[in-house]
């Protein structure tokens, strides 16, 4: 789990110099490891379950300063992740869906300030690769 929060450190590090998820190449295999059973969600993890049937489906991971870096929610109640928000400074950068449920990304949404949707990027064929882009005013 450690060697998961660093590496979601340097995504932020690189997020932060400008470098976009294409030059970052990796970026998108953040959430994929995310995808484990909500019951594997370590102490460094704040959790819930919202349903009350025993099972985490929130889990929220915070920074030194207490500011969010990341949530995942189990939205259908599976037992795994699905929906995965990405914050840097506490604001929202952007969101990550297995609309399908079958633990693989196939939204991306970038946000920008937070609550403009910037672009997304969809995988409709389920081959695990992006075949819909689109980008919203100004890049």
């Amino acid at each position: 789990m450690k060697n998961l929060v660093a590496f979601f450190f340097l995504i932020l590090a690189a997020a932060a110099w400008g470098l976009g998820p294409s030059s970052i190449g990796m970026e998108r295999e953040l959430t994929e490891g995310l995808f484990f059973p909500v019951s594997d969600y370590g102490p460094e993890w704040i959790t819930a379950d919202r349903n009350n049937d025993g099972k985490i489906d929130y889990a929220m991971l915070l920074n030194d300063r207490g500011e969010r870096i990341f949530e995942a929610i189990d939205f259908n109640h599976d037992g795994y992740m699905d929906d995965f928000y990405i914050y840097r400074n506490d604001v929202l950068i952007r969101r990550e869906i297995d609309q399908s449920f079958n633990r693989s990304i196939d939204l991306w949404v970038y946000i920008h300030e937070g609550v403009y949707v910037a672009g997304y990027e969809r995988d409709t064929s389920g081959d695990g690769k992006i075949d819909m882009y689109r980008a919203y005013g100004q890049q």
